[in-house]
C-alpha cells in the first residue's frame, strides 16, 4: 500500500510538467505489490500511459486508461489513438529545454494520478 494516498489505490504515477505544452520533464510510477502478477502488469501499463504524458482516464471500463484496475488488460483502439493524438503535434521543435536542477516555482506543474482496484 502507498502513504498518502487514499485507500484501495493501487497504481500511482506522479508526473512533473512544464505547463505551457505539458511537456513531461520526470514521472515516479508507483503501483501496489502485493497485487497478483496479472493485475501488476495491468496497472503498470496504464501508470506508464500516464508517465509518457495522457492525462487523466477513460470513461470506457475496457480501455486500459480507465481509471479501475481490470482484466482483461488490453489495448483498446481508442487507447491506441488517444496515444497517438497525444503525439501528433506537428512541431516538437518547439519544446521548451529541460529545466536546470533547482527548479523555479510556476514553471513547472505536479500532477497525480491514481487507480483503483477492480
Amino acid at each position: 500500500a502507498f502513504t498518502d494516498t487514499p485507500t484501495g489505490t493501487v497504481g500511482r504515477t506522479d508526473v512533473l510538467c512544464y505547463p505551457q505544452d505539458n511537456t513531461v520533464i520526470s514521472a515516479k510510477v508507483m503501483i501496489d505489490q502485493t497485487l497478483p502478477n496479472d493485475f501488476q502488469v495491468q496497472v503498470i501499463a496504464h501508470e506508464l500511459r500516464h508517465a509518457l504524458g495522457i492525462d487523466g482516464h477513460s470513461t470506457d471500463s475496457a480501455d486500459l486508461m480507465y481509471a479501475v484496475a481490470h482484466l482483461p488488460a488490453t489495448v483498446t483502439l481508442r487507447d491506441q489513438n488517444t496515444i497517438l493524438g497525444a503525439y501528433a503535434v506537428a512541431d516538437r521543435a518547439q519544446k521548451p529545454s529541460p529545466l536546470p536542477t533547482g527548479l523555479p516555482a510556476g514553471m513547472v506543474r505536479v500532477v497525480q494520478y491514481l487507480c483503483g482496484p477492480e
